[in-house]
């Protein structure tokens, strides 16, 4: 009968552990944004390895998920997903989401072919040009609130920077680093020099995990991350991973 209540005691800690673990798993979800984040990149990217090196050493499982952003975004507002990975803050998301500490930083433009003369001082100023953006990006709020300004929506930046390409639209509203990186890398030879982007940047934002106010225990998730990022700062790690991607 002693052995019979040990083994049950054994098998109900199990089961407790499994659970433990299962409740462990952070689960992620984001577009491919490249040099950011994606699949062709070693580990999927650098700010991916930030986030394993701030979650991991906690017993979090991390697990990706990539999506089109709108539906990375709607996957997440769910709760399929505990966050929603280099997401801009927006007043409007706070119903939906808690913010960790930035991860980093990126700086919005707008993209032109060479061959057009545009220039601007102000959004006022582009009110005649078509402007392709991301479906479901914030771009900054006097953009998102410029009812005025002829917008297209995309499902991805490459669709739109190739939109660009074949005159569709005059303006492509982008990641600076991330359109740099497509035009280098999925636009053909011969068209990448026609390329440019126009100063003054739109914006510069901050990147975060935006953590699903529906995922399990949302609040000790943001507090697990946020402690593990402040971690990983002071300790130097943060700046090995990026040098480890060869970024400055």
């Amino acid at each position: 009968m002693k052995i019979l209540v040990f083994l049950f005691v054994i098998l109900l800690f199990d089961g407790v552990n499994e659970v433990a673990a299962a409740d462990k798993t952070f689960k992620i979800t984001t577009e491919q944004f490249a040099p950011f984040i994606g699949q062709q990149l070693k580990n999927d990217g650098w700010l991916m390895d930030i986030a394993r090196a701030a979650l991991e050493p906690q017993g979090y499982q991390v697990v990706l998920h990539y999506r089109p952003w709108a539906r990375a975004m709607l996957e997440s507002k769910e709760g399929q997903h505990d966050g929603l990975y280099l997401a801009y803050y927006t007043k409007e998301r706070e119903q939906w989401y808690v913010y960790s500490d930035p991860v980093g930083t990126v700086k919005t433009v707008f993209y032109k072919m060479k061959e057009k003369d545009i220039f601007y001082e102000n959004l006022q100023d582009l009110k005649n040009f078509n402007i392709g953006l991301t479906r479901g990006v914030a771009i900054s709020p006097d953009f998102d609130k410029a009812d005025f300004l002829r917008k297209h929506s995309t499902s991805s930046d490459i669709q739109g920077l190739k939109q660009l390409l074949l005159g569709r639209i005059d303006l492509y509203v982008g990641s600076k680093l991330i359109c740099m990186h497509l035009i280098n890398n999925e636009i053909n030879t011969e068209d990448r020099n026609k390329f440019e982007f126009i100063e003054p940047a739109l914006a510069v934002h901050k990147m975060h995990m935006a953590i699903s106010k529906k995922a399990p225990d949302y609040m000790q998730k943001l507090a697990d991350f946020n402690r593990g990022l402040k971690q990983i700062k002071s300790d130097g790690t943060y700046e090995k991973i990026k040098q480890n991607h060869v970024l400055n």
